[in-house]
């Protein structure tokens, strides 16, 4: 099993075996809808493991009040040392609060293959068979 070493606040699970780590609002804000992204520092550095990205999600309790990310998913690369920020958005009519401390979002381990790049002037025949297919195109 791979190790997440990080500075910064106490890290948790809900469960031993969740798959989310909970990330916590280092400070205060006020997401109001309409507006640009409000930044919301973890305060959190990692160091991933290489062949691990983080993914970052909203936690569900807080998406239930709108509170979303505008990069949904953000992405942690495992070379990236800085402070872990959220890019939070405000769905529906009413700003939203975030108080210093609040489980906010979710760091998701995912292991990943870097691949090498080859750009061509035709793809080959995808293996399945669906090809062009998208939106829908399996049925509803």
């Amino acid at each position: 099993m791979d190790t997440l070493r990080y500075t910064g606040p106490h890290l948790s699970r809900g469960h031993s075996a969740s798959a989310g780590i909970d990330l916590y609002a280092a400070q205060p804000a006020i997401v109001t809808p309409g507006m640009r992204p409000t930044v919301v520092s973890t305060g959190v550095r990692v160091a991933l493991p290489l062949g691990v990205m983080g993914m970052i999600a909203i936690r569900s309790g807080c998406a239930a009040e709108g509170l979303q990310l505008a990069n949904a998913p953000g992405i942690i690369d495992p070379g990236y040392r800085g402070d872990i920020r959220l890019l939070l958005i405000a769905q529906g009519d009413h700003p939203i609060s975030v108080t210093a401390g609040q489980r906010v979002a979710q760091l998701i381990p995912l292991r990943f293959e870097a691949l090498r790049l080859e750009q061509v002037v035709e793809l080959p025949e995808s293996e399945d068979g669906r090809g062009n297919g998208g939106f829908g195109s399996t049925g509803n």
